[in-house]
């Protein structure tokens, strides 16, 4: 019987500690788990510590699966059976919090917000003393302020963490372009912005370390990132196409784009990917499109990994579309 992660001392209460980050693995052949933790960087040891030591306890009460990946607001945990450590390929998730933000009648607001997290992104990704961490602020007006902060694991190299906050700050756009603040988050890199101070920030000197942000639990490891079935992003692509203005834009050059853009991703998880990954549950619903119409293939909730020279399998059920 393959032994279960919480059967292992994976020990990245410490490691994660001491610098903010960790990977490990224990255990031989089929039963090694792999492990990985990330503190926000601005935390203190002692708050990671104890963030790390409550969302490994918590992901393993909440997951039963053999890969998970559970995102606090101030650290993540992930764990599989499969290696995933510098795996630079990229799957965006939003938290139900984005739902609350406020919206925002101006467009030229994200403008403001894509400046400064391209900024941040650049800082972060090739600034060696950063360690793929940044936090900043831009004035949008006299009375407004954006703050931003993003950060990578640094298991992966800089040209893919900038490559991963590019990915992030699209999908941040897609999400929400149109709202005081937004969230992505990816297993290798997560994305902020808001319209108040909401990092280096501590009451009394004790930091909110609580507040579960979002979960995955997987059957199937889909290249190393935990995927969700993105109701948000649903419901935002219904409003889209309730929009005259926005519904305007969509000529035929722009369909034929979109289309273009659905055929290159397919040809990219079947023939181009490290891991040869099958959709099966490909529909409009679960294309989405950034505010440059480009067009992101989402919902890998059904998909499955073929192996190297696999071109066929069976399945005992019908699923997908």
């Amino acid at each position: 019987m393959r032994i279960r992660p919480k059967d292992h001392d994976l020990d990245l209460t410490k490691k994660s500690a001491r610098q903010g980050f960790a990977n490990t693995s224990v255990g031989d052949g089929s039963d090694q788990v792999y492990g990985q933790a990330l503190c926000r960087g601005d935390v203190t040891p002692e708050v990671c510590r104890k963030c790390v030591q409550n969302v490994s306890k918590e992901i393993m009460e909440e997951c039963q699966s053999k890969d998970a990946i559970m995102w606090h607001e101030l650290c993540q945990i992930q764990y599989s059976y499969q290696m995933f450590f510098s795996l630079e390929v990229y799957t965006g998730k939003y938290p139900d919090s984005n739902e609350e933000e406020k919206d925002v009648p101006d467009q030229a607001h994200f403008q403001s917000v894509k400046s400064l997290m391209n900024t941040l992104s650049e800082k972060a990704a090739h600034d060696a003393s950063s360690l793929m961490f940044a936090t900043g602020k831009k004035e949008f007006s006299k009375a407004e302020t954006i703050f931003g902060l993003v950060q990578c694991t640094r298991d992966i190299s800089p040209n893919g963490c900038r490559s991963c906050f590019a990915q992030s700050l699209g999908d941040l756009g897609a999400c929400c372009g149109h709202r005081q603040g937004g969230t992505v988050f990816s297993r290798n890199c997560n994305v902020r912005f808001e319209a108040h101070l909401f990092y280096g920030q501590a009451e009394g000197n004790r930091w909110k370390t609580w507040m579960v942000v979002t979960v995955a639990c997987i059957s199937t490891f889909l290249v190393g990132v935990a995927i969700s079935s993105y109701l948000l992003h649903h419901r935002q692509r219904k409003r889209r196409e309730t929009d005259l203005e926005k519904r305007s834009r969509l000529n035929w050059e722009t369909r034929l784009n979109i289309i273009n853009g659905i055929a290159r991703g397919l040809l990219y998880l079947h023939e181009e990917s490290r891991l040869k990954i099958i959709h099966r549950d490909l529909k409009p619903s679960n294309v989405l499109l950034d505010q440059e119409m480009l067009a992101k293939i989402s919902d890998f909730g059904m998909a499955r990994i073929f192996g190297e020279d696999q071109n066929a399998a069976n399945t005992r059920r019908i699923v997908g579309t």
